[in-house]
């Protein structure tokens, strides 16, 4: 094979590289879309986790949390992340619908806490019984029987 024939082999080699190349871009692209997606919903609360083990509750994911307390003219403030046991699935769903209603409350009640109110482990069990009893009065297929703080920082 002569130079010129040398050169069109050369260059279909490099066009199959340059393809090869694109290719696997866009499906590394596709893969970081589809993760961001995933994770974006995860992080945005109202996802489902698994039933337990016996089929009867359900765990709940309402979300992370971050606002200001009420004292020290809002220069305090708190973050947790909560979950939130349920009674059955259906009670999951409804709580999907009622996401925006279940995301003010929550964040209506962190708000009305002062720095005293939740300090020590006193305070965050006084913190899950009244978001317990709100989220109950504000459920109708069911009810929430714990609460689990995953994170919980007072600042």
């Amino acid at each position: 094979m002569g130079k010129r024939g040398e050169r069109v082999v050369k260059r279909a080699g490099v066009r199959k590289g340059v393809v090869w190349i694109a290719v696997g871009m866009l499906v590394l692209g596709a893969m970081a879309g589809v993760s961001y997606l995933v994770g974006s919903r995860l992080l945005a609360g109202g996802t489902r986790m698994p039933t337990s083990a016996n089929g009867e509750a359900v765990l709940y994911h309402a979300g992370k949390y971050l606002t200001n307390l009420r004292d020290d003219g809002g220069r305090r403030y708190i973050s947790v992340d909560i979950t939130l046991e349920l009674s059955h699935d259906r009670l999951a769903r409804e709580l999907d619908r009622r996401q925006a209603m279940l995301r003010d409350l929550i964040i209506s009640v962190l708000r009305s806490k002062t720095y005293g109110e939740l300090e020590g482990e006193g305070g965050m069990n006084t913190l899950s019984r009244e978001l317990t009893d709100r989220v109950n009065a504000l459920v109708e297929s069911g009810r929430v029987s714990r609460i689990f703080f995953t994170d919980f920082v007072v600042q």
